[in-house]
């Protein structure tokens, strides 16, 4: 075999093992990112240690920090049932099933299965190594073309695992009957899948994953998750804690940003309502608490709403 013919196998079998080459060992923070130093982030190995004790998860991320490849490089652990050395998050010592969902064809297709198999045409080189693929995944008629509605992995136990590919825009009819072991969501389903979800992992005890940037603002199923309770966890990251970006893009990209949207785009922060009365950042105007005086002027305001929940507001003028 000459030399080239063996470089185009080397590569192509290092395309096909990206879990095993960034998910190996945990990111070495006291250097600079770069090829020498690639590895899962801190936050990442947090959010993915805490589905030991914690059946729900929500990623509340930025833009651009890796949010949906942490939701695939989980599934695929789960799938293939190789857990890295640093795992302690829950494990399933048997082959599994999963179910995957989007808002539409398009990001089903354009995101989860990318990050999941790869491109189209290059099926096997996303977090799924290519190596554990067990025949060709299925396609669903689905108005566009090459949406995978289903995929099968060979599970280090010997058996075999199941992933299915999901919308919302199905509606929830479709996500009811089999029980899983496992659903991740990217980006927030609506309230009613969102708990048709959790009743499939019910039997088996699975988890449920949501990533997503929280654009929509504090949504029911944003407000299940910062309200807490048994099982339930956040982890937020922002542009901070994502070394492979930029500096330089990452000031002009902030920049270029609505004010009122900077705090989510840039770190996970929820946004507030559909825009911001008045584009000031909090940080600008917030202080520590202090006792008003009493020559404070004061005024209370409420908002009862009626499409929306009830917001109140109390201000203070200091006239001097």
């Amino acid at each position: 075999m000459d030399k080239r013919r063996l470089l185009a196998q080397l590569e192509k079998r290092a395309s096909r093992r990206l879990m095993f080459q960034l998910y190996a060992v945990p990111y070495d923070h006291s250097r600079p990112f770069g090829i020498d130093n690639v590895g899962v982030y801190e936050w990442q190995v947090r959010f993915h240690n805490l589905g030991s004790d914690h059946a729900e998860r929500l990623l509340m991320a930025a833009n651009r920090v890796g949010k949906s490849r942490t939701g695939a490089a989980e599934v695929a652990i789960h799938l293939t049932g190789l857990y890295p050395s640093w795992w302690q998050g829950r494990r399933f010592d048997e082959p599994v099933h999963w179910w995957c969902g989007s808002d539409t064809n398009e990001t089903s297709r354009d995101i989860v299965q990318a990050a999941l198999l790869g491109p189209i045409g290059r099926f096997g080189t996303g977090w799924v190594p290519g190596d554990l693929l067990h025949g060709n995944p299925t396609a669903r008629q689905a108005g566009i073309g090459n949406v995978v509605d289903a995929f099968i992995v060979k599970h280090a136990s010997g058996g075999f695992s199941h992933c299915g590919l999901k919308t919302y825009e199905q509606g929830v009819k479709t996500w009811q009957g089999t029980s899983k072991h496992g659903i991740w969501d990217d980006e927030e389903p609506p309230m009613d899948i969102y708990s048709e979800g959790l009743t499939r992992l019910l039997d088996k005890k699975g988890i449920m994953l949501v990533t997503r940037t929280p654009l929509g603002g504090p949504t029911e199923v944003v407000q299940h998750f910062m309200t807490g309770g048994p099982g339930i966890a956040v982890v937020n990251a922002s542009w901070d804690d994502a070394p492979h970006l930029d500096d330089t893009e990452k000031l002009r990209l902030a920049a270029s940003y609505p004010e009122y949207e900077r705090e989510t785009r840039t770190k996970g922060a929820p946004l507030m309502g559909t825009g911001m009365v008045f584009p000031i950042p909090d940080d600008r105007i917030i202080c520590d608490p202090f006792d008003l005086p009493k020559w404070f002027r004061r005024i209370n305001g409420v908002d009862f709403g009626i499409d929306h929940p009830g917001a109140g507001a109390f201000c203070a003028l200091d006239p001097t």
